[in-house]
């Protein structure tokens, strides 16, 4: 049964509607706990200002209090040590002073105090240091407030104040490390603050709140250019009301520097709406979570001003009657798009099918019109589940009673990249794949995902080697199967290595680990394979590179590499790679004139310089090989005979002499 103070509160706030009996049943204004033997929260009005008399003697178990033209006490906010309280909340003009160590008295659990009608003119910087203080509201005052210094660190998340000097004290940025949001109700003065880039919290949002109807309106103000330097913390920014314009000679929000700020809300900003050119705001292409809320008084032209929809993740444009057109672009970042109630016109673009499956989005109420994207009708659960709202246009395809027929115009391209044999995924591309896939044999393949909406999936798979592979999954609401058909990719040889005494290396990619599957030729002679990894293949026998073709088979993929000799034997230039999966792949060039082709190549060896020459035509081959010495000592072993100068020269004239004849 309620006490003798609690029925002063009742008394005092003119609740004769209470029942005293019962507290906790059907009484507006007190909330109780689930089993009906606590009242938690009040929320206390009255029709003329009263006092609060002492609340917490009854109300030991009370977490919150919200009043309405009820005084706030002093003694109030010395809070007894049992109470588990928690938020505060007051209307009207009920708190005209406060204690000069307001917040020093707070239990740990009171978190959220929100105060709509300050009347008192200042307050003290102790509440920043309420221990468990997080959101510290004062939307409005009777008068001018000064706001105070802060000190040590303040760990108080969200903050709202009337700033009626244009500025706040400095000391703020260092103390406020822990910064949420922070909004600012200006009055009165121009905004002259512009340090916001000195604030050492990580991010947080900045909202400047101009009210339209304040007594003393702030005259319009440069808007804050140290919002935008690379090393401002501020990450949204919210402009409400007329109150600020660019600097002479800028008509776009620069963004490209700020790598944290990534929102722009604009509400009843005249100035912005009639002075933007396009696009309106300059951002970072790529990594950006881009958030866009326009709203009040919003032109019906905007969208020739300001890009609305251009690498955005979510766009909050609806009730504002906007003309134009949706654009081809990319919807797939999107997870919440609200244009409803415009004037948008035209179709719906083919690129609004790789909007995600999470996305929030509604259509509704415009002017769009011609045939929907054949994905939607692949899949009219889609938009009939209110994922994407379209209702109240005007497509000539579709309506609230279309149904499933099948996709027709589903198709699937195949594999657009293959793994490596130290396994990978799968990419498969296609139109009107849908939004989910389903796996009917979990046991014997992996899962796909979708990774963009009806265009690309893709698959995981182990290290393996070879192609021939089949995983069947089914798409449309598990109505459509089909049966991807993949393979590895086909082995690549990248270089040769060996010296005197160490076997031939074959270094490249997509070996495979597994020698039973591996066949190596080195000049079309089969030779035993010693290891094999990924990346490399060591032969079970010592060979030179110089002058050798090798090909490698990987489980019935195949390729080839031709060297050419090199200096000391352990380094090699690739002379042409042949790979094949189905099919033949070789690069290199041929040049021919007429019936007649000649290929000329030049290989330095230590010591000597050796030129051939070879000479085809429709009837025979002439070969004339010129050896000439370009060192003094010959570092190869000795054959114990050598030819004299004059005696090589001959040779070449009788060979030179020869070929002039056969021609």
């Amino acid at each position: 049964m309620l006490n003798l103070m609690q029925m002063n509160i009742k008394n005092a706030i003119g609740a004769t509607a209470w029942n005293l009996t019962t507290p906790c049943v059907k009484n507006t204004g007190i909330t109780c706990d689930a089993l009906k033997h606590n009242v938690i929260s009040l929320s206390l009005t009255s029709t003329s200002p009263v006092a609060l008399p002492d609340v917490f003697g009854a109300f030991t178990k009370l977490t919150g209090l919200t009043a309405k033209n009820v005084y706030v006490p002093h003694n109030f906010w010395s809070f007894p040590n049992n109470v588990v309280f928690q938020y505060y909340t007051g209307y009207e003009e009920n708190i005209q002073s406060v204690p000069s160590d307001w917040g020093s008295k707070f239990p740990d659990s009171f978190n959220y105090l929100t105060i709509y009608r300050f009347s008192g003119s200042s307050f003290p910087s102790t509440i920043f240091n309420a221990p468990g203080l997080q959101l510290f509201y004062i939307y409005g005052a009777t008068g001018d407030v000064t706001l105070p210094e802060s000190s040590g660190t303040v760990t108080i998340g969200n903050m709202a104040f009337p700033v009626t000097s244009g500025t706040i004290p400095m000391s703020w940025t260092q103390s406020f490390t822990k910064l949420n949001a922070l909004e600012f109700i200006v009055t009165k003065t121009a905004w002259t603050f512009d340090s916001f880039d000195q604030f050492k919290s990580f991010q947080f949002s900045v909202q400047f709140t101009f009210p339209p109807n304040a007594n003393n309106p702030a005259p319009q103000s440069i808007l804050p250019q140290s919002l935008f330097v690379s090393s401002s913390p501020v990450g949204q920014l919210h402009i409400k009301g007329d109150g600020f314009r660019m600097p002479d000679g800028v008509n776009q929000f620069d963004y490209t520097k700020n790598m944290k700020l990534n929102m722009l809300d604009l509400s009843n900003a005249q100035w912005f709406y009639n002075n933007l050119k396009f696009p309106g705001w300059f951002r970072r292409p790529f990594g950006a979570t881009s958030i866009l809320y326009l709203n009040g008084n919003v032109p019906t032209d905007i969208g020739s001003r300001f890009d609305l929809f251009t690498n955005l993740s979510r766009v909050y444009i609806g009730y504002n009657s906007i003309v134009g057109s949706l654009p081809a672009t990319n919807y797939s970042s999107y997870t919440e798009f609200y244009i409803q109630n415009n004037r948008f016109t035209g179709n719906l673009p083919q690129e609004f099918c790789e909007v995600p499956l999470t996305i929030k989005a509604n259509l509704n109420n415009n002017t769009l019109s011609g045939p929907i994207p054949s994905c939607f009708l692949c899949e009219p659960e889609f938009l009939k589940n209110s994922i994407v709202s379209i209702t109240g246009n005007s497509f000539s395809n579709y309506n609230s009673a279309t149904q499933y027929i099948g996709c027709p115009t589903m198709k699937i391209d195949g594999p657009s990249a293959l793994p490596p044999t130290s396994g990978g995924y799968v990419y498969v591309s296609g139109v009107d794949m849908g939004w989910t896939i389903k796996n009917p044999d979990t046991n014997n393949q992996p899962d796909a995902t979708i990774t963009l909406p009806n265009k690309y999936f893709k698959f995981q798979v182990n290290p393996g080697t070879g192609i021939g592979y089949n995983y069947t999954y089914q798409f449309h609401q598990d109505n459509i199967p089909y049966t991807v058909k993949w393979g590895y990719q086909p082995p690549m040889i990248s270089s040769l290595y060996s010296t005197s005494n160490s076997n031939l290396t074959i270094y490249g990619n997509n070996f495979g680990q597994w020698k039973e599957v591996v066949t190596v030729k080195v000049n079309d002679k089969e030779q035993p394979v010693s290891k094999v990894s990924h990346t490399m293949i060591t032969l079970g026998f010592a060979s030179s590179i110089n002058g050798i073709q090798v090909e490698v088979t990987v489980n019935g993929q195949s390729t080839k590499y031709g060297s050419t000799p090199s200096t000391q034997g352990s380094t090699t230039s690739t002379q042409g790679t042949t790979s094949t999966q189905g099919s033949t792949s070789t690069q290199g060039t041929t040049s021919t004139q007429g019936s007649t082709t000649s290929t000329q190549s030049s290989t330095t060896t230590q010591g000597s310089t050796t030129t051939q020459s070879t000479s085809t035509s429709s009837s025979q081959t002439i070969t004339a090989t010129i050896t000439i010495s370009t060192s003094s000592t010959d570092p190869r072993p000795s054959t114990g005979s050598s030819l004299s100068s004059s005696m090589m020269i001959t040779m070449i004239s009788i060979i030179v002499f020869l070929a002039i004849i056969q021609l």
